[in-house]
C-alpha cells in the first residue's frame, strides 16, 4: 500500500473523507488556521508500504489521522502506550498539535506570533519556550542562508498574491515590492535566550508557516517517546519523521515525487531510521501572467519569486524542524548555490533539476547513505 500524505488541499478535494473549499472550510471543520494555498505543493512526499506488515506479527500499528495547522496529519503508531487505549491516543495526538497551532498560528487572534504582530516596535515580548525554539532556529537558518530562508518575509508574498486572498494573477510593481519590503528583514528581528523574548526593531510581522509543522512534528515524536512508544511515523503537512521499525523490522519507507505537474510518481525511496525528511518544490503552486509562470517561492532578498531551474529539494535531519526551514532554504538559493550550502553545513540534501525538458538529480554525500 502507498499513501500520499500531500498536506494541503484544492478547490474541492476531499481530505480525510470530508470536502474541503479553497479558503480551507470544510462540511465538518473550521476554517485552516495555518495558511495553506490551494494549489497542492506539499505533495511531494509518499508514505510507502505502511500496510501489509501488520498482519505478520501481533503487533497492531495503530493509525491516526486529522486536520491542524490548515493541513493534514497522519500518525503511525506499533504498539500502545502502556494505559492508553486508541481513543486517549488520538486525543492526546490532537492536542499536541494543537497546542502549537494555538501559539504559532497567524489565523488565531491571541496567539503568540498575531499578538507581537500588533506590537509596536522596541519593545521586548515574552514568548514561549516552543515558540522561542522555533525562532531561534528561524534565525539561525536566515543567517546561514544570507536570508534565503525568512520568517518576516510574509508582505512580499501576500503582495505577489500567495497570501490568504489567493489572488494569483497580478503581478507587483517594483515600488510595490520595495514598499512590501520595507515591513520585512530578519536582522530587525531579536531574539533574547535569557529571558525567552522577542523584539522588533522596525514594523514586522511573524510567519512560521515554513517551519512550524516541522517543529510541530518533532513535539509529537518526543511526546510519544516520552509515553514509551518505541515506534512512529509522524507527518504534519508533508513534514514526516520517523523511528524505531515496524513490527516486521523492515525501515520506514519515504517516496520522493517525481516533479511533473498533475503526475503522481515516486522519484525515489528513501529509509527513515530516527530521522526526519521535508521536500520544497515550485512545481504545484504558481501562476501564469503574459506567458510568465510565477512560483509560490519568494526570495526574501529580491522580493521576487525564484526563477532558477531547481524543481524540488528533499532534506534529511535529525529533526523534521530543521529539515522544513534547511528545504525552503535550499528551495530559495536554487541547484548550484543551494548545493554548495548544503555540502558546506553537512546537510544531506538531494536536488531534482530541469534540465532541457527532463530532469536531472543531484544529491549530497550524506544524502547517499539514505537512498534504497
Amino acid at each position: 500500500m502507498t499513501l500520499a500524505v500531500n498536506g494541503s488541499q484544492t478547490n474541492g478535494m476531499r481530505v480525510n473523507g470530508l470536502l474541503v473549499n479553497k479558503n480551507g472550510e470544510s462540511n465538518g471543520r473550521p476554517k485552516a488556521a495555518f495558511w495553506i494555498p490551494r494549489f497542492l505543493f506539499y505533495g511531494v512526499l509518499f508514505l510507502v508500504g505502511l500496510a501489509g506488515c501488520e498482519t505478520n506479527t501481533n503487533v497492531e500499528i495503530h493509525k491516526f489521522d486529522g486536520r491542524t495547522m490548515g493541513t493534514t496529519y497522519h500518525v503511525s503508531v506499533v504498539g500502545l502506550p502502556m494505559g492508553f487505549e486508541s481513543p486517549q491516543l488520538a486525543t492526546l495526538i490532537d492536542d499536541s498539535l494543537q497546542s502549537i497551532n494555538q501559539l504559532m498560528s497567524t489565523y488565531i487572534a491571541d496567539s503568540e506570533v498575531s499578538r507581537f504582530g500588533r506590537m509596536a516596535p522596541d519593545r521586548w515580548f515574552d514568548v514561549s519556550a516552543d515558540t522561542y525554539n522555533v525562532l531561534k532556529a528561524s534565525q539561525e537558518l536566515s543567517r546561514i542562508s544570507a536570508g534565503a530562508f525568512d520568517v518576516t518575509v510574509g508582505p512580499v508574498v501576500a503582495l505577489w498574491g500567495f497570501g490568504p486572498q489567493y489572488t494569483l494573477d497580478k503581478v507587483p510593481s517594483q515600488k510595490e515590492i520595495d514598499r512590501a519590503k520595507e515591513s520585512t528583514g530578519f536582522e530587525y528581528l531579536w531574539v533574547n535566550s535569557e529571558a525567552l523574548s522577542i523584539k522588533k526593531t522596525r514594523s514586522l510581522e511573524i510567519d512560521l508557516s515554513a517551519i512550524a509543522k516541522g517543529y510541530a512534528v518533532d513535539d509529537l515524536v518526543a511526546e510519544l517517546k516520552r509515553l514509551g512508544v518505541l515506534s512512529a511515523l509522524v507527518e504534519v503537512g508533508g513534514e514526516i519523521r520517523g523511528y524505531g521499525k515496524k513490527p516486521n523490522g523492515d525501515e520506514w519507507k519515504i517516496a520522493i515525487e517525481r516533479p511533473v505537474e498533475g503526475v503522481r510518481s515516486i522519484h525515489k525511496t528513501i529509509s527513515l531510521v530516527d530521522r526526519a525528511v521535508a521536500t520544497s518544490g515550485d512545481y504545484r503552486n504558481y501562476f501564469e501572467a503574459d506567458g510568465v509562470r510565477y512560483s509560490h517561492t519568494i526570495d526574501p532578498n529580491s522580493g521576487y519569486p525564484i526563477r532558477h531551474r531547481l524543481a524540488s529539494v528533499s532534506v534529511i535531519h535529525e529533526s523534521a524542524m530543521y529539515a522544513d526551514g534547511w528545504a525552503t532554504s535550499l528551495m530559495v538559493l536554487g541547484a548550484e548555490k543551494g548545493f554548495r550550502l548544503a555540502e558546506k553545513n553537512d546537510i544531506a540534501a538531494y536536488f531534482i533539476v530541469r534540465e532541457d525538458g527532463s530532469f536531472t538529480e543531484r544529491q549530497t554525500e550524506l544524502f547517499k547513505s539514505y537512498v534504497n
